[in-house]
Parts: structure tokens; C-alpha cells; sequence
């Protein structure tokens, strides 16, 4: 090698290496990276099957933790994997719910921002709850020992006000704007229909029915409605009560399988009856006049939610191919396991489409945001909580 050509590659590497001692010395620092906040357990930090977000897990007395910036959620979060006794939707800011172990109550963000345990009362083994409109208010049931317990509970910062009822109660609603409820308790071969305040107190006894096995549902301040239990093997009827003229008018009778879930003014409704020739569940829509429409889909009513800003759009989860048995006994027991997708249905159109949600629930019940932003549901075979965001 000649010495002009040895002298210009020396030259050049101390160039390079100059310039790489420059750039370490004067680069930009990183942005700090903060610490995590205590009491906050992070899962499903990666996507799998679609799934994304975080949980946050309080401390005693509770935390507020905000999402990391910058890092997208995903649309469909996991809320609480322990078991819960239903939930109540507290308008636009999420739900609360109850732990059916431990029997603590949590608000929850609708994606998992922050979860607040809101009473240091704690009911353990609640194995169903009732959420009054708006979650301050619940009638719970449980189990001590080997009795069974019902109760009123009213939520207030961090207590609960317990208010027992009878054990007898054969079913209850809340009233809408969910101040008051209403129960049916035996009386005979039938049963009496008493509405009272918050506490219990002021009971009216507002009808006597000749029937006992009947679901009660308190859509407006004026009506209840009356469905019996639903099964594949029985005719189901619906009746319609006003408080006002005192009739019981029938909406529906001699449905197999009959499941009802009403709009939120409770004017229509959809309804699902179970056919026994394909041995599955139908679903129809019954507007506020008018002959009632299939929808072609074969889901159960009690798996529906209706928008509350556009009265044509109901909510389903829905198996495309269900197995085939009895409709809805099979399920309620659990011989028969769904792979539900969420299905937005609209009743005008009957245009149906499958929501991205991006892997398979078994779905027992499915509620809306009151600004139609996210929807709740719980997966059947382990009552856990997810929320899916129908608004990016």
C-alpha cells in the first residue's frame, strides 16, 4: 500500500471516531420513564386474541391511576377476572359491581383507567345482584350458612345500608328513575305485588296476581311487566300491568322459550322463542304498534341491549351455528356453551354486522353506556367483566 492511500484511511477512521465520541456526548436524553404506581397490576400487557388494556387493582382506600400516555387501549378490556354478581351501569363513567367472593363493591372506569373500591361493608357469597338505575341501589342475594339472605343495599360513600326483605321474595324491580322498587311475594296459589321506598318503608300493596312463577320488570312509572320463567318445554307469556287502570292486558302468549328485554322507554321490545324443529333460540322485534318481526338471528333476548340514541339498534350476542337442544334451559345449565360475537342489529334496515371484538364470549348479560359508548357484559362461564368500546 502506497503512503498517500495509508494516510487518507488513518485520517478517516479518526474522523469517524470523532464523530461518533460527539454524538454520545451531545444527543438528546430520553424522556424519563416513570416508576409504576403501587397497587397496580397490569394485565394482558401484550395482544393476544385481540385482547389489550389494563386492570387496575386498588389498595385499601382505593386509586386513581391514569393510562400510560401515548399507548393505545384497546377496544375490548378485561374489567375484573374475579367472579362478579352483575353490575350496574353509573351513566357515562362506567359501572360498579360486586365481588361474588369477598362481596366488595368497585366503581370501574370503562376501560380500566381507575377502580375504586366505594364500601367497606362487604356482603360475601352474593350470588345475584339488581342494580337500581344509576348503581346507587341494589337488591342482593346471598347465602349464610345455609339460609338465604335478601336485601335492600343502598350505596353512600364508603358504607353500604343493608335493609333485609323477606326471604320469600319471589322477584323484584327497581323503579326507573330507581328511587323505589317493587316484589312479589306469595300469597296462596298467587301472589301480591308491593312497592315501597328505598328502606322498605311506605309498602303498598298495589295487586294480587293468580300466578307466583313470574319475572317482574318496572319499565315505566305507570307499568309493570310480568314474564314467566323462560323454558323450552313450557309456553311463556308476557302481561303488561297498569297501575293506573288496574289491567292486566296480555302482550304475548304460548312462546316456547320466551325471553323478553324491553327498550328503554318500554314501548318495544324484542323477544326470543326457542323452535323446536331446529332446536334453537329465534329472536324477534316487537315495535310499539304493529306485527312483531323475526330477525333472523338466533339469539336470546336476555343476551340483547337496546341504544339508548337510536331506537332502531339493538345490541346482541349472538353464535352464528349454536348447538342444537333446548332453548334456554340447556344453556342455564350449562350443558350448552356458546361462542357468542356481538352483533349490531338494526331493526329498520335489517342490515346485521358483526362487531370486531376480536375472540369468542359466552355471554349471560350485556348492558349499554347511557351515551352508547361502550357496551358491558359478562362472560357465563367464570362471571367475569369486560367492556367493549363501540366509539374509537
Amino acid at each position: 500500500m502506497n503512503k498517500p492511500l495509508a494516510l487518507g484511511l488513518i485520517i478517516f477512521f479518526i474522523l469517524m471516531i470523532a464523530g461518533g465520541a460527539f454524538w454520545l456526548v451531545f444527543r438528546p436524553l430520553p424522556a424519563e420513564i416513570p416508576e409504576p404506581e403501587r397497587g397496580i397490576v397490569r394485565r394482558f400487557p401484550f395482544n393476544i386474541f385481540g385482547l389489550g388494556g389494563e386492570e387496575v387493582t386498588p389498595t385499601e382506600g382505593g386509586i386513581s391511576a391514569p393510562p400510560t400516555e401515548g399507548v393505545p387501549r384497546m377496544a375490548l378490556t378485561l374489567l375484573s377476572a374475579e367472579a362478579v354478581a352483575g353490575f350496574g351501569i353509573t351513566g357515562t363513567t362506567g359501572v360498579r359491581y360486586i365481588e361474588r367472593q369477598t362481596g366488595h363493591v368497585f366503581d370501574v372506569s370503562p376501560q380500566g383507567e381507575t377502580k375504586l373500591r366505594i364500601s367497606n361493608t362487604t356482603i360475601p357469597k352474593v350470588f345475584d345482584a339488581l342494580w337500581a338505575q344509576g348503581a346507587a341501589r341494589a337488591i342482593l342475594k346471598y347465602f349464610e350458612g345455609d339460609a338465604l339472605r335478601v336485601v335492600a343495599a343502598t350505596f353512600s360513600a364508603s358504607s353500604t345500608q343493608a335493609i333485609p326483605l323477606s326471604s320469600l321474595l319471589l322477584d323484584s324491580a327497581f323503579s326507573p328513575a330507581g328511587a323505589e322498587f317493587a316484589y312479589l311475594l306469595p300469597s296462596g296459589d298467587g301472589a301480591d305485588l308491593i312497592t315501597a321506598k328505598a328502606d322498605n318503608t311506605g309498602q303498598r300493596r298495589i295487586a294480587n296476581f293468580a300466578f307466583q312463577d313470574f319475572a317482574l320488570l318496572w319499565p315505566t312509572n305507570d307499568t309493570f311487566a310480568l314474564v314467566n320463567r323462560p323454558s323450552g318445554v313450557a309456553e311463556g307469556f308476557y302481561f303488561a300491568y297498569n297501575t293506573r287502570t288496574g289491567a292486566l292486558i296480555k302482550r304475548l302468549g304460548g312462546v316456547l322459550g320466551l325471553e323478553i328485554k324491553l327498550s328503554p322507554a318500554g314501548r318495544s321490545f324484542v323477544y326470543s322463542s326457542y323452535n323446536e324443529q331446529n332446536r334453537k333460540p329465534e329472536l324477534f322485534f316487537a315495535p310499539e304498534t304493529g306485527t312483531p318481526q323475526n330477525l333472523s338471528v338466533a339469539a336470546m333476548a336476555s343476551q340483547c341491549a337496546f341504544s339508548r340514541r337510536d331506537a332502531d339498534i339493538i345490541y346482541c350476542a349472538n353464535d352464528s351455528n349454536p348447538p342444537r337442544g333446548i332453548y334456554p334451559d340447556e344453556w342455564l345449565q350449562g350443558v350448552i356453551e356458546l361462542r357468542d360475537l356481538i352483533w349490531k342489529i338494526n331493526t329498520k334496515t335489517r342490515e346485521n354486522v358483526i362487531l370486531p371484538v376480536g375472540r369468542f364470549f359466552d355471554i349471560e348479560k350485556l348492558e349499554i353506556s347511557d351515551d352508547d359508548a361502550f357496551l358491558y357484559f359478562m362472560e357465563k362461564e367464570n362471571h367475569s367483566l369486560w367492556s367493549y368500546a363501540l366509539t374509537e
